[in-house]
Formats: C-alpha cells, sequence, structure tokens
C-alpha cells in the first residue's frame, strides 16, 4: 500500500486502494476530526495540519503517505492485529472499475 508509483510513474492500483481505505477509515472515526477534516498523512504535511478529505486525498496521491505512518494512530487505529487486518484488506479491497478515475494518472518522479 505504500509503495505508490509503478516504474512507469505511475500510480498503483494497490496505493489507490490503500489510500481510499484510509480515507475511509479516517473518516469512520470523528473524535479525530476537527470541523469535518482530518490530519493530512501526505509526506509533506506529515500528520501536522487539518484538511478535508479530497485534499487529503490529492495530497496523498501526489507525495505519497509521511514515512513509517503505518499505524493510523492519529486517525483512531489502535493495534498492531488491526493495522495488519487493514493492510490485508486493502488488497482485495473493490474491483478496478471503481478507480478508473485515477488509472491513468502519472506522476512526476522528482
Amino acid at each position: 500500500m505504500y509503495c505508490r508509483l509503478t516504474s512507469n510513474g505511475y500510480i498503483r492500483d494497490g496505493f489507490i486502494n490503500g489510500v481510499n481505505e484510509f480515507i475511509h477509515f479516517a473518516s469512520s472515526k470523528s473524535t479525530f476530526m476537527w470541523e469535518n477534516k482530518i490530519i493530512c498523512a501526505c509526506s509533506r504535511c506529515s500528520n501536522n495540519k487539518f484538511l478535508n478529505f479530497d485534499k487529503v486525498t490529492e495530497r496523498i496521491f501526489k507525495r505519497g503517505f509521511t514515512s513509517a505512518y503505518t499505524i493510523w494512530s492519529l486517525h483512531g487505529e489502535h493495534d498492531v492485529g488491526q493495522s495488519s487486518r487493514s493492510r490485508d484488506r486493502v488488497e482485495s479491497y473493490a474491483s478496478n472499475d471503481e478507480h478508473e478515475e485515477y488509472g491513468d494518472l502519472h506522476m512526476k518522479r522528482k
């Protein structure tokens, strides 16, 4: 889930699924939100800024997740077992048809 780009610079399906799983999970934890915003887990914001769901999604697609943020503790996840189950679900999370809008995204490498 944390490996964002293919060797050709396209966003991996598994990454798209993982971001959607993350947003779905974070949106279900209202006690970890502020004014209907969540903490942005992109590599630049590094869990230091509250943004709306669309902006967080966009930033994670563009920049990737903050380094080593595999247990989403600032978004309501509590234990390693839950994180492992989340990663397993990510791999089988929905068909590719649901993510057609992202399928042709090409990200420029820095």
